[in-house]
């Protein structure tokens, strides 16, 4: 059958959602909502829904697996086989039915994802060698999802992420196992240092310029930056030297490769098409009652070679502070109108806040924007979830979502 894309998801979005890349190869599973004398299906796909010329019998409100192949330069649907036949499909792809094969093509009919034969080989190849395959499945449709490259280095990077355990942690662990080691890197130990918040210069929190210094800084240090200082060598290779010591200690490599994983990870996090760029990371805030991890993620359009959209953007701060605890604050920006959402469980935010609504306003003024509404309520279950056990910053996010802290 030939498709025609006629839906497609929701369409109040000031940026598109994230669309399935239909191409040649590709084995997907969707649904039959309707047939008409013309020969013609409309066939629902995860949140399309395409118009597709019959070429096999189908029953309405059916669902199947298809192979999209590509004739005469257009793009059609084959029958493969009807959902319940799963053993068929993985026998096309010359796979035995393992348990890690059986549950990928059971995510992937639930998701709607496709993938195509060289794929799902790989991904099951894959799904072998890690300790947790749930975790896995959701690090391959996080990859999917967000349309990043299908890659064994990606898929590695970003499932050593999903242990849930802080980037700060790792840091410290790491601090403390080169104090051992005989053989440190001073630079190492610098970078460390400022990154920990142990170096001399204090960071004023009051202050813009010093809070977008520092920023910046630690963005250098991970070697996340354009900018970089001269003739210094980022986190990153440093650390990358070090694990190839032949005569590294076990406990300072088993030290070293979570935050390489960290840097890696954010790294393969970045993507671009067509001016839609999206970037996740994880990087330490060295406040002064103690070192926090800072989640963000940009997602938006871009409006020129170095910034994203100002005046129409959403950006939500996510942090764990040492005295407000987890505090989530959503602030939306339509033709430079700023309304912020706060939740926290912390008691007497509203009276705290409220004071400084009138000074907010008007700093804001000063940049040309103008703050409309300000809503305080309590934390609840409602909060976005990670799509798995990653920081927040690793998220699949919808809707016209542009920076995320």
């Amino acid at each position: 059958m030939q498709i025609f894309s006629i839906y497609s998801g929701e369409q109040k979005q000031t940026f598109p959602q994230q669309q399935l890349l239909i191409r040649n190869g590709q084995v997907i599973h969707g649904k039959v909502l309707q047939l008409d004398v013309n020969g013609k299906a409309l066939v629902e796909i995860g949140n399309q829904r395409f118009l597709a010329d019959i070429q096999a019998p189908l029953d309405t409100l059916e669902t199947y697996w298809f192979q999209v192949y590509e004739r005469d330069g257009k793009l059609e649907l084959k029958v493969l086989a009807e959902a319940s036949r799963e053993s068929k499909i993985l026998n096309q792809f010359g796979l035995e039915p393992t348990a890690e094969a059986r549950h990928l093509l059971q995510a992937l009919k639930k998701w709607h994802l496709p993938l195509d034969k060289t794929q799902f080989v790989q991904a099951e190849s894959w799904l072998q060698h890690v300790d947790d395959v749930n975790k896995g499945i959701q690090v391959i449709r996080f990859i999917l999802e967000q349309h990043l490259p299908f890659t064994e280095k990606g898929f590695f990077s970003l499932y050593a992420l999903s242990d849930g355990q802080a980037l700060t942690e790792r840091l410290h662990h790491l601090y403390l196992e080169l104090a051992k080691y005989s053989d440190g890197d001073s630079e190492i130990f610098h970078h460390l240092q400022k990154l920990l918040g142990k170096e001399q210069r204090p960071v004023n929190w009051a202050n813009g310029q010093d809070v977008q210094r520092v920023l910046l800084q630690l963005l250098q240090i991970f070697g996340l930056s354009k900018e970089s200082e001269n003739n210094v060598h980022t986190l990153y290779e440093k650390l990358a030297s070090l694990l190839a010591k032949k005569d590294l200690p076990p406990a300072v490599k088993e030290a070293v490769v979570p935050v390489l994983d960290y840097i890696k990870g954010a790294r393969f996090l970045y993507s671009e098409r067509d001016s839609f760029v999206q970037w996740g990371m994880v990087i330490p805030l060295p406040l002064p009652e103690q070192t926090v991890d800072l989640f963000i993620q940009w997602t938006g359009k871009r409006k020129n070679k170095k910034m994203l959209d100002p005046d129409f953007c959403r950006i939500v701060f996510q942090l764990n502070m040492p005295r407000l605890g987890e505090t989530e604050v959503t602030m939306n920006i339509q033709k430079r109108m700023i309304s912020l959402h706060i939740r926290t469980d912390f008691p007497g935010a509203h009276e705290l806040g409220e004071p400084l609504i009138q000074s907010l306003k008007n700093r804001l003024a000063e940049k040309n924007y103008t703050l409309g509404t300000v809503r305080f309520e309590r934390n609840s279950s409602t909060s976005q979830q990670a799509a798995f056990n990653l920081p927040p910053t690793f998220t699949k996010q919808h809707g016209n979502m542009d920076v995320r802290i």
